[in-house]
């Protein structure tokens, strides 16, 4: 084999091609510079042929691209021995080179003859044109009529909200009727048969305003409506407030409901103290609904690292309990474990939904273990900011719920002149009736042009107004207008918004018209009485003009972006 190799390289019996005739150095350098440059193009195009067959594997004809490539190449390299020729004569290597190049011609040539037929078949360019031009054509439909659908499905989803939003003020207004005047009958009744025929109906009322609650909120969740506020809040007084709440519906079932602190926790913490109340006090309402003996529990600890510490709210209770399937439904939205206890127990089916949710929103996390027939627990973790200021503690329930005792009482406890203006006479009444039971001064307006009318008369006279509580729709001039005119007037005093509206980011739209604060509809009289203190004892005029000017410069900076 190496004696047929080293015979093939040979090459004493022929003369390098310089020494073939009478070469001159230009004809000789023009020969072999042209063979090199040659051989290097078709070097490239090979390279190129076969990086393009590569990245498109979804090109019909890639065989026919390897084979160019190979023919290219082939030539290429007959080129390339033709220049080495000129200094050494490996003549045979030339003419196994030129058979190689003409088997893989023959053999391009050949495939390229069966592929004639597929490539003639191919569409033209004209044809190609039309064919993309009526896909476009397509695809414009296509997107045109996705636009309308996504048009439709907008108008579809404002429609729903405009319902939700009519639907909460028309039955928020005559339920703030309805509650207001059951606080009024407790406040007069002295007979326990009487008592509890009141107390019957405005327990059925809060239901009620539970279950619209839960609707609005879900549909503002789910509109990306509902936001947030962060805020400092006392730990141990907000679970001071959810224990007593939660102790009457305990009461009721004769069920132990325990509270308590794990270890230390912080004084105050940063959250949305409305949000994560709310959370608590559903998972608490359902653990009492669904447990018949045995207890419900809160435990409050703090937990985690020395950089990353959460404070943890587990509920806990011996009910009914859930099975694994159970369970994987029941942050569905109307959704409960199951038929029979949407008949035992009733609900909505949203309250779990809407804690999910809202947890999330406060950046934390909601899980639940339980057993059927065992019981429930679920645990709710939020994050906390650690300062170095942080003071902690092992809070003492009784003392705190006698200190937010006292503040009450003394939020109860009025001196000042109040203008409430509300449409409904039922509204201003109630309202009228639990300020003055506080010891406020009331004077009531129809509209917003009776409620600038009454301002101005208080000043003249000499006896200047302290607070006002405008309703926000009313007829002949709404609430917001009102607002703006009396701002325009220079009027600074404090205004309380009201509205039964609950779907339209209502309390920004009240604060950004000029107002200092909000309640929705029906009242919580209790929180407008601490309001009404809280405007009219503890904040200054000066710290509600900083207070609007923030609020102006916000709203601009966002205008702005």
């Amino acid at each position: 084999m190496n004696e047929y190799f080293s015979k093939f390289l040979d090459t004493s019996d022929f003369p390098a091609r310089w020494n073939c005739g009478n070469w001159s150095a230009f004809l000789g350098w023009l020969h072999v510079l042209s063979d090199l440059a040659i051989f290097a193009a078709y070097f490239a195009i090979p390279a190129a042929l076969v990086y393009f067959a590569r990245k498109r594997d979804d090109f019909p004809f890639t065989k026919l691209f390897w084979l160019f490539a190979g023919f290219i190449l082939a030539c290429g390299s007959v080129h390339l021995v033709e220049a080495i020729i000129f200094w050494h004569p490996i003549y045979r290597v030339s003419g196994l080179m030129k058979f190689v190049t003409a088997v893989v011609s023959w053999a391009t040539v050949i495939t390229l003859l069966r592929y004639v037929p597929r490539i003639l078949h191919l569409p033209s360019l004209a044809s190609s044109h039309e064919q993309l031009k009526v896909e476009m054509a397509q695809r414009q439909q296509t997107e045109a009529r996705l636009m309308q659908s996504e048009a439709a499905a907008l108008a579809a989803n404002q429609s729903k909200s405009e319902f939700l939003a009519n639907m909460s003020h028309e039955i928020r207004t005559p339920m703030a009727a309805v509650m207001g005047y059951a606080d009024v009958l407790l406040g007069h009744l002295k007979d326990p048969d009487n008592r509890h025929c009141v107390l019957v109906m405005k327990r059925n009322g809060e239901h009620l305003l539970e279950l619209i609650n839960d609707i609005l909120d879900l549909s503002r969740i789910e509109a990306g409506k509902m936001d947030v506020e962060f805020e400092k809040c006392s730990l141990p007084q907000l679970v001071a407030v959810i224990q007593s709440l939660m102790n009457v519906r305990a009461d009721e079932k004769s069920l132990p409901l325990k509270v308590e602190f794990d270890g230390k926790v912080p004084r105050v913490i940063s959250t949305d103290a409305t949000r994560l109340r709310q959370v608590l006090i559903n998972l608490l309402g359902n653990a009492i609904k669904f447990t018949d003996k045995g207890e419900v529990r809160l435990t409050v600890r703090c937990i985690g690292e020395a950089t990353k510490k959460f404070i943890e709210f587990v509920v806990s209770d011996t009910g009914i309990g859930m099975n694994g399937e159970q369970m994987e439904r029941l942050f569905t939205p109307f959704s409960q474990g199951d038929s029979s206890v949407t008949r035992q127990y009733g609900g909505s089916g949203l309250g779990l939904a809407i804690s999910q949710r809202l947890v999330r929103m406060l950046h934390g996390e909601m899980n639940l273990h339980s057993s059927l027939g065992k019981g429930s627990t679920f645990v709710v973790r939020i994050p906390m900011t650690l300062t170095d200021d942080v003071e902690w503690l092992v809070p003492d329930l009784t003392v705190e719920k006698a200190r937010y005792d006292l503040q009450d009482s003394e939020f109860r406890k009025l001196a000042c002149r109040v203008l409430v203006v509300d449409d409904r006479r039922d509204v201003r009444h109630i309202s009228q009736h639990f300020l003055e039971k506080a010891g406020a001064d009331v004077i009531t307006a129809e509209n917003g042009q009776q409620g600038i009318d009454a301002v101005i008369a208080a000043r003249d006279k000499g006896q200047p107004l302290d607070l006002i509580v405008m309703d926000m729709q009313m007829p002949v001039m709404d609430g917001l207008y009102a607002t703006a005119q009396l701002r325009s007037a220079g009027i600074e005093l404090p205004i309380i918004a009201l509205t039964a509206d609950a779907m339209k980011g209502d309390r920004d739209k009240c604060l950004n018209g000029g107002c200092d604060d909000y309640l929705s509809k029906p009242i919580d009289h209790r929180k407008l009485v601490m309001m009404a203190a809280n405007y009219t004892q503890n904040i200054s005029i000066e710290e509600l003009r900083a207070r609007r000017r923030d609020r102006a410069l916000a709203i601009r900076a966002s205008l702005e972006q």
